[in-house]
């Protein structure tokens, strides 16, 4: 991580460094997770309670889904570093990275002429509506222009 600054390393140390201690716990190989064990490693990350801030505190506190999604991002992409290196099957990457479809259009988008779906690959290509002169796609006579 020679581009990262030290700050950035430090937050990713701590992300990446939930993922053993959520495996070591629920028993599951660290290099093979299934659909299913990530999503439950995602659940974990909110439902289990954080360590108190301090000697004296009593408040029990929970990560955020925001924050969740932030340490699943980062252990996603250290597994995607470990198949690089081999330490990783390249079928575990594949489901990380599988292509995402709308199930239901929203209200501003729509599928065109062939009412096809749109195809998401990622954050990018997210749909950011309400700009001023965003007009909506031809063949939606049923929807008026922004």
């Amino acid at each position: 991580m020679a581009d990262r600054s030290p700050n950035t390393e430090r937050v990713y140390a701590g992300r990446v460094a939930l993922y053993p201690t959520y495996y070591v716990q629920s028993g599951m190989v660290w290099n093979r997770p299934g659909f299913f064990e990530l999503g439950r490693f995602a659940q974990w990350l909110i439902t289990e309670p954080l360590p108190p801030k301090g000697a004296r505190s009593t408040a029990v506190r929970f990560r955020s889904k925001r924050t969740a999604n932030a340490v699943l991002t980062t252990v996603f992409e250290f597994l995607r570093f470990g198949s690089v290196h081999g330490w990783v099957p390249q079928e575990v990457v594949a489901q990380l990275s599988e292509p995402k479809y709308l199930s239901f259009l929203p209200a501003r988008l729509c599928g065109g002429r062939t009412g096809r779906v749109p195809h998401l690959s990622g954050p990018d290509d997210q749909f950011h509506g309400g700009r001023r002169g965003h007009r909506v796609a031809a063949g939606c006579p049923d929807r008026a222009a922004a």
